[in-house]
């Protein structure tokens, strides 16, 4: 029987000359062709070499665009592409491209770290180098930090002895090398010390030298006597000795031998150490002291200590009873309770004299204002009623020690609290109270009891507010007919701009929301996206990084052109752009810059003509990258398929650049880490049409930053550019570069100039100090500059002021310093203007009382004026009133170190707390309290947010950066920038809904005695002035605040009922009021009964760029965020009532945590927009107290 059917098959399927039915071997190869592909292309199992089949399917049925066969889409029946992966990107086995699972983990179920779900990495050790049993590679336990676990044992479960919990040694016995077992006993039952488990030794005897009977050697029991009942001294147990004297030498009668009784007095009563009837504890031989009260506190008559001084109090004499009492204090105050006695007698002291309004005072305040003590410091915090209590205490000292008002002295800071404590001296009884100033005025009293003075204060005490002019007599108006010294002042001028380091605290954190979004209208998207200021360059532009402000300065220097126009991603001038990359390629580092070769001067003709290439070389590939680089690299990675033709058409129309033409004219400069630089580094060298990439590693400029190397690395940036590109690297001239830089800057530095000079002179610095002083900085070259700079700005300014015979405010305190150590005496001064009716001379020479407000901000200069006042007249009390929590005034010369160290300067001193808030609700007072608890000063902690209180007087709100399309009401259409979809903007729109809700609850009157404080870090919102009451600006805001509320009460009222004209300008005016929109700095000493504080947390965290200047001052990066914390205590604790608290996008709006960068809040309100508002989860209208 033939093999082979009909047709000439066999059963395989081949012919007799081995080929099946389509010509194909069995080894594939085709009989005409002689390959493994046939005439038409395709091979045995019917695929082409592309490996498609003649229907455009390949083996999986997936045809070249991707597109399945059955399901005719890009995933086959059961979800999977072309590529094998599913919709997430994960294969049929669960993986994705790079072999993880969903949960980050491999297949042998280790993540990219190389540890397992359980923490441990392949190597057997966890995150933090302990294996399971908590042991390191060098057998360090991590709880212990020894070789031993907490249960004794080390990793090989042995004990520090050797043995096992089994009782077994390392060498396999019960005994260990010494014989003893783990109990630490031998074979015959001895321990190492040769004792018994009963603890008796082999002679019998324990550790205590005492054998079986009881005695020891000695024959002497436990109880210290022998069998004859005498101790080793010869006393029995009564405590006499042979000779009938006691242990201390006392016989039975009470007298020693040299005839002294116990209390050291001899028969007649003297005492043998004092030679006087008094001891060394002030009592006689029967035990009275000096005012006659024995050690139980009666005297001979029976009368009791406390019974004496409440009858000296109820004849009003408590300068009597207070120096009886502190007379003895150290004895005395076991008889009584002082407070309480006082608290007793001030209670009709108060009552007699009618001022218990607005409350009676506390046991803390009581305290303050009855202590007599020479230096007295009183820690006030803020809301503690410390004016009150001033007022209270000289009206105590006034009425009940009978101390003339004109030797009691108040010296403040500010005109401001000077008025405050006369009107409220003069409301308490003191009539035309006029002994209270400021300290330059005290100063010019001073100055001109002596004629040294004399002239118009207001029209002759010059501010420093013309200090540009100083600067322009340095540097020259012009470039023309400058001198050597202008020219140098003028490198000094520059390099303290250049070297001017300030970053925000504040994040871009909308480039990702722009990239991910999938919204057509390209145009309308980009103009919400905000980019918050990071570092400033010379140019002006904003970057992220330290690294990448040296970069962008150093291509300005060095002149590098670009004529492209500006794009809103970057500027296209000065030769460089920065531009912004995508979160997850780009990592953190996400700014690079280019530099147009074609267009530069700056470089190498050769160079220029090699980095060309011909149109042609563009492929479709590189067309999908075409923006890379140049403006918006955030779209690196994705493919022009997956990108919307009419946004790309938009992006390439908006910045005027043909999409189809690179020439390779562009230089990319970039910093990022090896394996992203590795990764750009590639691309680039796949596409030079788009141009040449200069990756600087970070592990590079790393070692230049943390150094503070900038100028290493600029001569690294010269090396490079020119060794690889051939750059020129010529510097611009200096003129040039000094009038190119923004104004922005000249001013910033302009202020810093006048803040050094009044800092100088508050410590009373000569110029030839601060020289001395500066040279200890020559080694950091920015600094240096400054202080070269600010010193000649200094000497100018002091020859300006000579010339014109003027002085300016620090001058007058010095110059009444300098003349009362002359005339070696105090003057009398006027307390008011000497023509005025009210006017008292006070001598201060016999002043009995100084007290001093704010002495918090004290400074050299301030103490100088007061140690000298006290110097003249040593009978003289002070009182120093201040709360080290609200030192927020460092910039204007303020020192903490006299509050902090207050007995350094003041010997002997009392201090006193005012710690009771008489003006927050105790929520707000307990979430202050726990806020200073977790200030930088303390060990820094994040806790959990179950840690965080709730209650209706404290709300978190954190703005997603958003429209707030109801707000944009159509009456407020002529305010523009209400429109603005800024953060900042949105806050301020969320105040006005908040203030409208207010209204729509309330009656228009409770507006009349309430007061809203809008407090804000700096007095900017996207660069306008708002939080400045003396700027104009500010009414864009308030404005549209003040007619929403008015317009939601006539909503209110009803048709017909709207407020008439009058009524509305009646309505404005008390807004307007009782609306205050300020700096935090300027709250200080406000109050009001809701405070909204605009940028919470991160936002709030602006260190001052000044302050590596100030380091000649002491300044600190530290000590500029322990004042950061003191201004935002100073903004809470103005709140009476609530307080809310709007913070940018997924800020932590921890409160006790302002500056920390822990977790979401869970009880924290997150607002889109107003439809989202609720009574639940916003705020409910009937809490709040209007």
């Amino acid at each position: 029987m033939s093999k082979y059917n009909i047709w000439g098959y066999d059963t395989n399927g081949y012919d007799v000359y081995g080929h099946d039915r389509n010509g194909f071997n069995i080894k594939g190869i085709h009989k005409i062709t002689k390959k493994k592909y046939d005439s038409d292309g395709y091979n045995k199992e019917g695929y082409n070499r592309r490996g498609y089949d003649k229907d455009g399917y390949d083996k999986n049925n997936f045809n070249i665009k991707g597109i399945h066969k059955i399901t005719n889409t890009e995933y086959n029946q059961r979800g999977f592409n072309k590529n094998g992966f599913d919709k997430d990107g994960y294969d049929r086995k669960g993986y994705n491209k790079n072999g993880f699972d969903k949960f980050g983990f491999n297949k042998d179920g280790y993540d990219k770290k190389g540890f397992n779900i359980y923490g441990y990495h392949q190597n057997g050790f966890d995150r933090e180098g302990f294996d399971m049993d908590g042991f390191n590679e060098e057998g360090i336990h991590k709880h212990t930090g020894t070789e031993y676990n907490e249960y004794g044992y080390n990793q090989y479960n042995f004990d520090e002895n050797g043995f096992n919990k089994e009782g077994i040694h390392k060498n396999g016995t019960f005994y260990n090398e010494n014989g003893y077992n783990i109990k630490g006993f031998d074979q015959e039952g001895y321990d190492e010390d040769g004792y018994d488990k009963d603890g008796y030794g082999r002679n019998g005897y324990n550790r205590e030298g005492y054998g079986r009977n009881g005695y020891n050697r000695e024959g002497y029991g436990r109880n210290g006597f022998n069998k004859a009942g005498l101790d080793k001294d010869g006393f029995d147990m009564e405590g006499y000795n042979k000779e009938g004297y006691d242990r201390n030498g006392f016989s039975k009668d009470g007298y020693n031998r040299e005839g002294h009784n116990k209390r050291g007095f001899n028969k007649e009563g003297i005492h043998h150490t004092t030679n006087t009837k008094y001891d060394e504890n002030g009592y006689d031989t029967f035990g009275y002291d000096c005012n006659g009260f024995n050690e139980d506190g009666y005297n001979q008559e029976g009368t009791s200590f406390q019974s004496h001084i409440n009858q000296l109090l109820n004849f009003d004499k408590y300068i009597e009873a207070n120096r009886l009492y502190f007379s003895r204090k150290i004895v005395y105050e076991n008889f009584i309770d002082w407070e309480t006695i006082l608290e007793k007698y001030l209670g009709k002291y108060f009552k007699k004299y009618n001022i218990l309004y607005p409350h009676t005072p506390s046991r803390e305040q009581k305290a303050v204002i009855t202590n007599l003590d020479k230096h007295l410091l009183v820690q006030a915090r803020a809301g503690s009623g410390k004016t009150t209590t001033m007022i209270w205490k000289t009206h105590f000292l006034h009425h009940v020690l009978k101390i003339p008002t004109n030797e009691i002295l108040f010296v403040a800071f500010n005109k401001k609290a000077v008025e405050d404590i006369k009107k409220s001296c003069q409301r308490k009884g003191f009539g035309e109270f006029q002994n209270a100033c400021t300290f330059h005025s005290l100063a010019g009293k001073i100055l001109n009891a002596f004629k040294m003075y004399e002239n118009n204060e207001q029209e002759d005490i010059k501010r420093m507010s013309q200090i540009y002019q100083v600067i322009n007599l340095l540097i020259g108006v012009n470039d023309e007919n400058l001198t050597d010294e202008q020219k140098q002042n003028r490198k000094y001028f520059y390099d303290a701009i250049k070297y001017n380091d300030y970053a925000d605290c504040e994040r871009p954190d909308k480039i990702k929301e722009f990239t991910q979004s999938k919204e057509k209208n390209y145009k309308s998207k980009k103009k919400s996206i905000k980019y918050d200021s990071f570092y400033k360059t010379l140019a002006g532009d904003e970057v992220e990084t330290r690294e990448q402000k040296w970069i962008g300065d150093f291509l300005y220097e060095y002149g590098y052109k670009n004529n492209n126009k500006i794009s809103r991603y970057g500027t296209f001038i000065r030769g460089y752009t920065p531009f912004n990359g995508d979160k997850e390629i780009f990592d953190e580092r996400k700014f690079s810059f280019y530099i147009d070769m074609e267009q530069t001067e700056n470089i190498q003709p050769n160079k220029q003509e090699n980095n060309k290439i011909n149109e042609n070389q563009i492929t479709e590939e590189t067309d999908i990258f075409s923006e890379i680089g140049l403006f918006l690299s955030h779209f690196l990675g994705k493919s022009k398929d997956s990108r919307d033709e009419d946004e790309e058409r938009d992006i390439f129309a908006e910045i005027g650049i043909d999409e189809h033409k690179f020439d390779g004219s562009k230089l990319y400069i970039d910093v990022c880490g090896d394996e992203l630089g590795k990764y750009r580094k590639k691309w680039f060298d796949n596409h030079p049409e788009v141009g040449k990439y200069f990756w600087i590693p970070n592990n590079i400029s790393d070692q230049y930053t943390k150094k503070g190397g900038r100028k290493q690395f600029e001569e690294y940036l010269k090396k490079e550019l020119k060794e690889k590109f051939g750059f020129q690297n010529k510097k611009r001239d200096i003129n040039d570069l000094y009038n190119s830089v923004s104004k922005e800057s000249r001013s910033g530095i302009e202020s810093m100039i006048e803040n050094f000079i009044n800092r100088a002179k508050q410590r009373r610095w000569s110029i030839n100090e601060i020289k001395e002083k500066a040279e200890n900085f020559i080694h950091i070259t920015e600094v240096y500059s400054f202080y070269q700079f600010a010193i000649n700005a200094y000497n100018i300014y002091e020859t300006l002021l000579t010339q014109a015979n003027r002085k300016d405010y620090n001058d007058i305190l010095s110059l009444a310093i300098d003349t009362i150590e002359m005339r070696e005496k105090l003057p009398s001064i006027w307390s008011g203007k000497k023509e005025e009716i009210n006017t008292k001379k006070i001598n201060l020479s016999q002043l009995k009382y100084l007290i001093v407000d704010e002495f918090q901000d004290v400074s050299e200069l301030f103490y100088g004026l007061i140690n000298v006042l006290r110097k003249y007249n040593p009978n003289m009390n002070i009182v120093c009133v201040g709360d080290d929590w609200q030192r927020i005034n460092s910039f204007a010369g303020s020192q903490g170190k006299y509050i902090e160290n207050f007995g350094q300067y003041f010997k002997h001193p009392t201090i006193l707390p005012l710690n009771i808030t008489h003006r927050c609700s105790q929520i707000i007072t307990d979430k202050v309290d726990e806020f200073t608890s977790h200030s930088v000063k303390m060990q820094s902690v994040i806790h959990n947010s179950s840690d965080i209180i709730t209650g209706s007087e404290i709300r978190k709100i954190y703005i997603e950066n958003k429209p707030l399309n109801k707000l944009e009401f159509s009456r407020d259409r002529k305010y523009d920038l209400w429109k603005d979809k800024s953060t900042n903007w949105e806050a301020v729109k969320t105040i006005k809904y908040i203030c409208e809700k207010f209204a729509d609850r309330r009656n228009f009157g409770d507006w009349r005695n309430k007061k809203v404080l809008i407090l804000s870090r700096t007095n900017k919102i996207e660069g306008m002035n708002i939080f400045d009451e003396n700027d104009s600006n500010k009414n864009i805001v308030k404005t549209p605040l003040i007619e929403a509320i008015i317009k939601t009460y006539e909503e209110k009222r009803g048709k017909g009922k709207k407020f008439t004209h009058e009524k509305k300008k009646e309505a404005r005016k008390i807004l307007n009021k009782n609306i205050e929109m300020i700096t935090a700095h300027k709250s200080k000493g406000m109050e009001a009964d809701i405070v909204f504080i605009v940028g919470h947390g991160k936002d709030w965290c602006k260190i001052h760029p000044n302050t590596k200047f100030g380091i000649i001052f002491g300044d600190t990066e530290s000590e500029a965020l322990r004042e950061e914390e003191r201004l935002y205590y100073v903004a809470m604790t103005r709140a009476k009532h609530k307080i809310f608290f709007i913070s940018h996008n997924h800020e932590n709006p921890d409160i006790s945590h302002p500056f920390s960068t822990s977790h979401q809040i869970n009880n924290s309100t997150k607002i889109n927009s107003p439809q989202n508002f609720s009574g639940n989860d916003f705020i409910k209208i009937e809490d709040i107290p209007f």
